[in-house]
Order: C-alpha cells, then structure tokens, then sequence
C-alpha cells in the first residue's frame, strides 16, 4: 500500500458519529476509531461537525472534538492553512498589507509590529509562519 496516501475527512461521518439520532452509529465509530490509512482534516470540517444544526443534538466544543479524535485516531493530522489564512487573521487583527517584492507580503500594525509573509497565497502555510503570525497577533493585543 502506498504510504502517501491519505484519507480527507470530511464533516459529514464525524456528525453521524457524534449523532444520537444517526442510522449507523457502529458503522462510523468502528470507520472513524480504526480508519486503513492516515486521516487528515481541517479546521473548517472539525467547526462544521462541531456547530451543526439543532437537528443532531447539542453543540459540541471544537477543541474538544479535536482532542477526542485524536485520541481515538492517533493518525489524524490537520490540513495545514493557507498563506491568505495567516494574512487575513493579521488584517483582522488590525495590521495592513503594505505589498511586498514577489510574493512576499509586509504587514505592518498601527502598534509598529511589522510581519513578512511570504509565499503565494495559495501555498500551504509553514509552521514557522503560523508561530509568527500568532506571536504577532498576541503582540497586538497587548
């Protein structure tokens, strides 16, 4: 089996597993606890499953969710964010897209923080990049 395969998990078995109300309850559990190849996912699908409407019961926390998976699928990996996700969290928490040469971008806070991003916005997001974005964000609110 080829190792670089993976399966994208989507929101829609993750609301039947935590439905009461779902017609194969055993079916998603014994798929979602011990999936044949590793398993990524995204922060959209873990907020969709976890904020579904009324009709499949309470709301369930995100983070929760996550650590519950997880634990039951140690395999689950989370898609990694886009480069215009990490710009649009800066310009949300107040900085400005001053340009850049090529693909880098340079936003710059009203406090005088100043972040580089770089890479098309389209391309996946580098850890290093989102601990920089974060740390700008945190520095911002202070």
């Amino acid at each position: 089996m080829d190792a670089s395969i993976q399966v994208v998990l989507d929101a829609g078995p993750l609301v039947a597993w935590l439905s009461d109300n779902d017609q194969h309850p055993e079916l998603c559990s014994s798929i979602l606890c011990r999936p044949p190849l590793p398993v990524v996912t995204c922060e959209s699908v873990i907020a969709e499953a976890a904020h579904r409407p009324p009709k499949f019961g309470y709301g369930v926390d995100g983070l929760r969710l996550l650590h519950d998976l997880s634990s039951i699928m140690p395999i689950l990996e989370m898609m990694p964010r886009k480069v215009r996700q990490l710009v649009s969290d800066l310009e949300r928490a107040g900085s400005v897209n001053r340009g850049g040469k090529g693909s880098d971008r340079n936003l710059e806070h009203s406090k005088g923080l100043r972040v580089t991003i770089s890479g098309k916005l389209g391309d996946d997001a580098q850890h290093y990049q989102e601990k920089q974005v974060r740390n700008a964000i945190d520095d911002s609110r202070i």
